[in-house]
């Protein structure tokens, strides 16, 4: 675990070449695991740096095409030749769905079978918790709801067995699974990630077990770590904690989301430059007091202002004080409740 204040792929980097020094230049047996291509370049040029040399492999890959090296390619199906499976078979259950032609009702339960497969694999043989799932998410009251999802399960039991693991949300936890189990963990990294589906769970904890490494970056503690503490518990892991030296505007504002302790912390220290603390007594205070300083920053001639804020309401009545107060805004979330 690397604390907020440090890169993570410098952390790993270095920790990396430290370990696997004695395999340089070929790093071809290792693989590191990232959530989205745009990781690869940076990843790959802090590697080859604390390596100082060229270096052959490692192999960075997302978990998708990690997953397909070991999916076995003759009988997998595309996701359109699953959905037009699915067309077929709809053919017999149109009459559930008045007014839906089969192709457009097949496109749209593929995708919603395919995150059901990702996100709930523990409802796919239990009718009743299913059920239950749904009234508790919109009340028994609405009936139609419970009828739609019994439907909806029913499908989805059938198309599992029907394409008897070749769909592709399935192909891809199984060839998770395989790819991990076909190579030795202890040469397979994970990095960046702060979330797993819970079909993914189980392949990522059986993994770490087996020696894998998953780095994550952040805390585990206080408001701001609760994602972090939470994929932990799911992974029945104790992370090892990668130390730190913080320079005082760091620890002010990790001390700043610790809670009522911190908070207390904050103001028995010394102001640091540049960073200045106000308490308030209410939402209302809090957002004149940023009007305030925004205004002042504008007469001072300064343009660059950012505003960061986790509450909606307080953002809107922000924006409604300077706009009162002749400040021009160009408000990309707008009003709306749900934005």
């Amino acid at each position: 675990l690397v604390p907020a204040d440090l890169s993570l792929v410098e952390e790993f980097a270095r920790a990396q070449v430290l370990a696997h020094r004695a395999r340089l230049p070929d790093w071809t047996a290792f693989t590191v695991l990232v959530p989205h291509g745009v990781a690869l370049r940076p990843l790959r040029a802090r590697l080859a740096q604390h390596a100082g040399a060229a270096l052959l492999g490692p192999r960075i890959l997302t978990l998708s095409a990690f997953a397909s090296e070991q999916a076995a390619a003759d009988g997998v199906l595309s996701p359109l030749q699953a959905r037009l499976r699915l067309a077929e078979t709809l053919q017999t259950y149109l009459h559930l769905f008045p007014g839906q032609d089969a192709v457009s009702l097949a496109a749209e339960l593929h995708e919603l079978f395919s995150e059901l497969s990702l996100q709930a694999p523990e409802l796919g043989q239990d009718a009743a918790r299913f059920a239950q799932r749904i009234e508790r998410g919109y009340g028994a009251r609405h009936a139609r709801f419970t009828q739609e999802a019994q439907i909806v399960h029913s499908l989805w039991r059938a198309w599992l067995a029907d394409s008897a693991g070749r769909d592709p949300a399935a192909a891809y936890i199984s060839g998770l699974s395989a790819a991990f189990a076909a190579g030795a963990e202890d040469s397979v990294a994970l990095i960046g990630f702060d979330v797993f589906t819970p079909a993914e769970l189980p392949v990522i904890r059986t993994a770490l077990a087996r020696g894998a490494q998953l780095w994550l970056h952040g805390r585990d503690e206080g408001r701001d770590g609760t994602a972090l503490a939470a994929l932990l518990a799911a992974l029945g892991v104790e992370p090892e904690r990668v130390n730190a030296v913080m320079n005082p505007r760091t620890q002010t504002l990790q001390d700043l989301f610790s809670g009522a302790a911190g908070l207390h912390a904050i103001r028995a220290a010394p102001p640091l430059p540049g960073l200045r603390v106000q308490p308030c007594t209410e939402a209302e205070h809090e957002a004149r007091v940023a009007e305030l300083a925004i205004r002042e920053w504008l007469l001072a001639g300064r343009r660059d202002i950012a505003v960061i804020s986790n509450d909606r309401r307080y953002a809107r009545r922000l924006r409604a004080l300077l706009e009162r107060a002749g400040v021009p805004l160009n408000d990309h979330a707008g009003w709306a409740l749900s934005t």
